[in-house]
């Protein structure tokens, strides 16, 4: 499936289940840019999972 019919979330959770030291070892900036979704809503997205 492809990032662009994924919505924040999903394309985090596919990212992190496929690498997830990838995720823990680049900035915010970096990830977010590479999901194409702003800081912010990394942030958030981040937060939600971490609950």
């Amino acid at each position: 499936m492809s990032f662009t019919t994924l919505d924040a979330k999903e394309r985090y959770g596919q990212l992190f289940h496929i690498n997830p030291n990838i995720v823990r070892r680049l900035p915010n900036k970096i990830v977010a840019s590479y999901l194409n979704i702003s800081q912010e809503t990394l942030s958030r997205v981040k937060s939600k999972i971490l609950k």
